[in-house]
């Protein structure tokens, strides 16, 4: 899905919560995050979550997971000089009950502003890729998955 958007200023929280879950996500995105996101203010909301490839989760003592942060590989095109980059990257959306469906956070390697010389307004657009839901089955059988993995029967 291509999204149009706009760079905006942000809460000034990204960095912290990049510096909480620093070691997560780099050990699950293979590169060491720089410790800022780019906010970006999209036309239409949208859901993360059906792009997500990779959580920061965790499974609570009853059996729940909770998940804290939604990752989604990104493609950010950037009009420059007359021409479009593309820059692969990461987008973000911490787990939080006031996180805004139409603001997403973008994470790199280095910092996006400078690298790709964005100012506050900048016009952009964004590329998520949809993701395959995965198979629901009756209550409890993601436990139960857990605990013998896929068989289909139990040997004895």
């Amino acid at each position: 899905m291509r999204l149009k958007g706009r760079v905006v200023p942000g809460a000034m929280r990204g960095g912290m919560l990049i510096e909480k879950f620093y070691f997560r996500i780099k050990a699950l995105l293979g590169f060491e995050p720089f410790k800022g996101t780019l906010n970006i203010k999209l036309e239409k909301p949208v859901e993360i979550e059906d792009f997500t490839t990779k959580t920061v989760d965790h499974i609570l003592l009853d059996g729940r997971r909770m998940i804290e942060v939604y990752l989604a590989p990104a493609v950010l095109h950037v009009h420059a000089g007359g021409k479009m980059h593309d820059h692969e990257s990461w987008a973000v959306r911490f787990a939080a009950p006031h996180q805004q469906k139409d603001l997403i956070e973008i994470i790199d390697k280095e910092k996006l502003e400078e690298k790709l010389n964005l100012k506050e307004g900048t016009e952009l657009e964004i590329t998520l890729f949809e993701q395959r839901k995965p198979e629901k089955g009756p209550p409890g059988m993601g436990l139960m998955r857990r605990i013998y993995g896929r068989e289909s029967r139990l040997s004895i």
